[in-house]
């Protein structure tokens, strides 16, 4: 993330996970105008929606970012851009794999399957460069396999569950 100064690749607490464990985690690896790759990890929502953050596919690079006002007490100097208008990176593609369980590399995914996207990225609209609305919505061309992945279970009522588990493909 360009517009956090300090910024490192970190995963805390993380560990590996035994194959079909989380067959809703998707990586999505991107390229912005100045042919940066980036990597993001995504969660499949439905057997054809994949929900990740919107900063996963705008072209932040080419934002001016300002002072971010937050309400919030660990304000950080975070960025945002009022009125944002972005543009969508050059290259998205969505990869899904069930039996993973090591570090993607950028240049070899030959253990994911790629899916095909279909049409462009739906970005929230209150998107900025802050905390807030930071999602996006991919929908795919074709249903993830079976075999391959599935979606993430939501739980039914609305109670809040006591403990979360955070999951995602990232670096150490």
């Amino acid at each position: 993330f360009k517009w956090f100064s300090g910024y490192q690749v970190r995963i805390r607490g993380g560990k590996e996970v035994k194959p079909n464990t989380l067959p809703w985690i998707a990586a999505i690896f991107s390229e912005d105008a100045s042919g940066t790759i980036h990597f993001c990890s995504a969660v499949q929502i439905s057997r054809r929606h994949i929900l990740t953050a919107a900063h996963c596919v705008v072209n932040t690079n080419k934002l001016q970012p300002t002072e971010c006002k937050s309400h919030r007490p660990f304000n950080t100097k975070q960025r945002i851009l009022p009125n944002l208008t972005y543009e969508l990176r050059n290259k998205l593609d969505v990869y899904v794999t069930s039996t993973h369980t090591g570090r993607l590399h950028f240049g070899n995914r030959s253990d994911l399957v790629k899916m095909e996207i279909e049409g462009l990225p739906h970005v929230h609209e209150g998107f900025g460069l802050c905390t807030e609305n930071d999602l996006a919505l991919i929908e795919l061309k074709s249903s993830v396999p079976r075999e391959v992945g599935s979606p993430i279970c939501m739980r039914e009522n609305e109670e809040l569950a006591d403990m979360l588990t955070s999951a995602g493909y990232g670096k150490d």
